[in-house]
């Protein structure tokens, strides 16, 4: 295995045990997958839905459309993603500034971009 490799998986492991922190302290975000979709947006500034299921895979693996779908509609429905563009081509906005450790955690997310060069 490359040392890069080891690299970004020990990054995703603490963006991973980082999102679990944050998701016992907030009912909504109770789930990781709806924590770490908040800190990807809030990482890329706004996020296709390609750039997001990507990002997310990056950090998870594999991620099923329909279960990114649902847990993306109840942060909609919660007032705290915002979506724009078509219903083919939807891009995410944060609808209010994150939590600060929301905030923290996409810093994290996005040294991990930047040492991929994805950003």
């Amino acid at each position: 295995m490359s040392k890069g490799t080891s690299s970004s998986e020990d990054q995703a492991y603490r963006i991973l045990a980082r999102a679990d922190e944050v998701a016992k302290r907030h009912e909504l975000l109770g789930h990781r997958l709806r924590t770490l979709i908040l800190a990807s947006v809030t990482a890329l500034g706004e996020a296709s839905w390609t750039d997001l299921k990507a990002l997310l895979e990056a950090i998870l693996g594999p991620v099923n459309p329909n279960t990114l779908a649902f847990h993306v509609k109840k942060l909609i429905d919660a007032g705290l993603l915002d979506r724009a563009g078509s219903p083919r081509s939807p891009i995410y906005r944060l609808a209010r500034e994150p939590e600060e450790d929301i905030a923290e955690l996409a810093k994290e997310m996005g040294k991990m971009l930047q040492s991929q060069g994805k950003r």
